[in-house]
């Protein structure tokens, strides 16, 4: 049984039916498995992208939502109230945010779009990365690129504040060198910040409040500090922490056997989610 039917948990199911054809591999998802995903393949060829193909290659699909799952049992209990016994668990729920007043998230490149095009030419744009883990570790920093090349294109005069918590990372640091080399992208300027130093932000009027005083910008966009999802934390398998932890090598629970957290929901900040 694996949870969540996201980049891992797609992957999770056409691996484990190509390596183990005779397995008996279900994936639950409470959209029953509608995104698309170019990276989820059984081979070289197929795809994985919808309920259909994955029940082409064997692998069920159920559209629920797991209510609770206990992982000494393994036995899930789903929304419409049935229970469902398992040998090997899987979890891979993904993230949620840790608060309840979310703004518009950096990776959502199709909504900043939107509102950088009604943006005027001058109006700056500021962005803020939480301290590392946090889903897509590259994705802010690649959507800060898109944003710097389309700034330089159409809209010259303005730039992007990116507030980062990740003090001294290597990412961090890969991309401000790529970032100052090139002309696209010139226009990015990172602060790294602490904890605590946006102190409040109103996208309406476009001020935040920091500790350096306020800055005033035509798109905010601040990325909430994120954990993982709510049905793996229940499980018990984080420990009442924000992360679940994996033996690093294996993504098998610390804390249960046969149960596995893998993608984004997991504390291997290491891997390559």
């Amino acid at each position: 049984m694996i949870i969540g039917g996201g980049v891992a948990g797609i992957r999770a199911a056409a691996r484990l039916k190509h390596k183990v054809p005779r397995a008996d591999v279900t994936l639950i998802d409470p959209a029953g498995n509608g995104k698309t995903n170019p990276f989820a393949k059984l081979n070289s060829t197929v795809r994985l992208d919808s309920a259909a193909i994955l029940s082409k290659a064997g692998i069920r699909v159920l559209a629920h939502r797991v209510v609770e799952a206990d992982p000494v049992s393994k036995r899930l209990l789903l929304q419409d109230g049935s229970n469902i016994d398992t040998d090997l668990l899987v979890f891979a729920p993904g993230v949620e945010f840790k608060h309840d007043n979310p703004v518009s998230h950096p990776l959502n490149y199709r909504l900043l779009q939107r509102r950088l095009e009604a943006m005027r030419n001058g109006d700056n744009v500021i962005v803020s990365i939480p301290e590392a883990p946090y889903q897509y570790p590259q994705g802010p920093y690649i959507n800060i690129s898109r944003i710097g090349k389309y700034l330089n294109t159409d809209k010259p005069a303005s730039k992007v504040i990116v507030f980062d918590h990740n003090s001294g990372s290597s990412m961090a640091e890969l991309y401000r060198r790529q970032w100052s080399r090139a002309a696209s992208t010139a226009r990015i300027e990172r602060i790294e910040v602490a904890a605590g130093f946006i102190q409040a932000a109103d996208c309406e009027s476009g001020i935040i409040d920091t500790q350096d005083g306020a800055f005033e910008a035509g798109v905010i966009a601040l990325m909430q500090e994120q954990r993982a999802a709510g049905v793996a934390r229940k499980a018990g398998l984080s420990l009442k922490e924000d992360w679940c932890q994996v033996n690093q090598h294996t993504l098998e629970s610390l804390h249960y056997p046969d149960v596995y957290v893998i993608g984004d929901a997991n504390d291997a900040a290491q891997n390559d989610k």
